[in-house]
Protein backbone atom coordinates (compact mmCIF):
# COMPACT_ATOMS: atom_id res chain seq x y z
CA UNK A 1 0.00 0.00 0.00
CA UNK A 2 1.40 3.39 -1.30
CA UNK A 3 0.42 7.14 0.03
CA UNK A 4 0.57 10.05 -2.29
CA UNK A 5 4.05 12.14 -0.19
CA UNK A 6 6.85 13.92 -1.35
CA UNK A 7 9.67 12.31 -3.48
CA UNK A 8 12.25 13.60 -0.79
CA UNK A 9 10.44 11.42 1.93
CA UNK A 10 12.39 7.88 2.15
CA UNK A 11 9.67 5.03 1.77
CA UNK A 12 8.35 3.46 4.62
CA UNK A 13 7.92 -0.16 5.06
CA UNK A 14 6.26 -1.42 8.07
CA UNK A 15 7.04 -4.99 8.64
CA UNK A 16 4.63 -6.42 12.07
CA UNK A 17 7.36 -8.55 13.29
CA UNK A 18 7.53 -7.46 16.87
CA UNK A 19 7.71 -11.09 18.44
CA UNK A 20 9.70 -12.45 15.32
CA UNK A 21 13.00 -14.20 16.28
CA UNK A 22 13.63 -12.98 12.37
CA UNK A 23 12.77 -9.82 12.65
CA UNK A 24 16.43 -8.54 12.17
CA UNK A 25 16.51 -10.82 8.97
CA UNK A 26 13.48 -9.63 7.12
CA UNK A 27 14.34 -6.47 7.83
CA UNK A 28 17.78 -7.04 5.94
CA UNK A 29 16.05 -8.91 3.42
CA UNK A 30 13.31 -6.25 2.34
CA UNK A 31 16.48 -3.52 2.42
CA UNK A 32 18.33 -5.45 0.08
CA UNK A 33 15.25 -6.62 -1.93
CA UNK A 34 14.30 -2.71 -2.71
CA UNK A 35 18.17 -1.52 -2.74
CA UNK A 36 18.42 -4.13 -5.71
CA UNK A 37 15.67 -2.53 -7.19
CA UNK A 38 17.19 0.87 -7.53
CA UNK A 39 16.50 2.68 -4.31
CA UNK A 40 19.38 3.91 -2.15
CA UNK A 41 19.75 3.37 1.88
CA UNK A 42 18.87 6.59 2.51
CA UNK A 43 14.95 6.15 0.72
CA UNK A 44 14.21 3.83 2.33
CA UNK A 45 13.11 3.52 5.82
CA UNK A 46 11.41 0.08 7.60
CA UNK A 47 9.87 0.48 11.07
CA UNK A 48 8.77 -2.26 12.98
CA UNK A 49 5.16 -2.54 14.02
CA UNK A 50 1.89 -2.50 12.30
CA UNK A 51 1.28 0.36 9.48
CA UNK A 52 -0.81 2.85 11.39
CA UNK A 53 -2.63 4.00 7.99
CA UNK A 54 -3.99 0.95 7.14
CA UNK A 55 -7.33 0.72 8.34
CA UNK A 56 -9.21 -1.54 6.43
CA UNK A 57 -10.52 -4.23 8.26
CA UNK A 58 -9.26 -7.98 7.36
CA UNK A 59 -12.78 -9.45 7.21
CA UNK A 60 -14.02 -8.04 4.26
CA UNK A 61 -11.11 -9.71 2.25
CA UNK A 62 -11.28 -13.11 3.92
CA UNK A 63 -14.54 -13.69 3.34
CA UNK A 64 -13.91 -13.61 -0.05
CA UNK A 65 -10.06 -15.55 0.22
CA UNK A 66 -12.50 -18.60 -0.65
CA UNK A 67 -13.49 -17.55 -4.33
CA UNK A 68 -9.44 -16.43 -4.94
CA UNK A 69 -8.42 -20.72 -4.61
CA UNK A 70 -8.47 -22.58 -8.22
CA UNK A 71 -10.55 -25.58 -7.83
CA UNK A 72 -14.04 -26.54 -9.68
CA UNK A 73 -16.37 -23.60 -9.54
CA UNK A 74 -18.94 -23.33 -7.03
CA UNK A 75 -21.82 -22.33 -9.97
CA UNK A 76 -22.15 -21.10 -13.01
CA UNK A 77 -22.61 -17.51 -14.72
CA UNK A 78 -24.69 -17.10 -17.31
CA UNK A 79 -23.73 -14.86 -20.27
CA UNK A 80 -25.29 -11.47 -19.03
CA UNK A 81 -23.38 -12.28 -15.82
CA UNK A 82 -26.20 -13.20 -13.60
CA UNK A 83 -25.44 -16.30 -11.25
CA UNK A 84 -27.50 -19.17 -12.15
CA UNK A 85 -26.84 -21.07 -9.14
CA UNK A 86 -26.61 -24.37 -10.97
CA UNK A 87 -23.04 -26.03 -9.82
CA UNK A 88 -21.06 -28.28 -12.41
CA UNK A 89 -20.81 -31.71 -11.24
CA UNK A 90 -18.91 -34.17 -13.48
CA UNK A 91 -17.06 -36.57 -11.52
CA UNK A 92 -20.53 -38.21 -10.82
CA UNK A 93 -20.03 -37.63 -6.56
CA UNK A 94 -23.12 -35.96 -4.97
CA UNK A 95 -22.30 -32.45 -3.79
Amino acid sequence: MATDKPATEPLAVYLNTSHDPLAADRQSAVTKYLEGHGLAAADIQVKTGANPNAVTPAAAGLIRYSKTESGSPEGTVNSSGTNTGTVSNTSGAAK
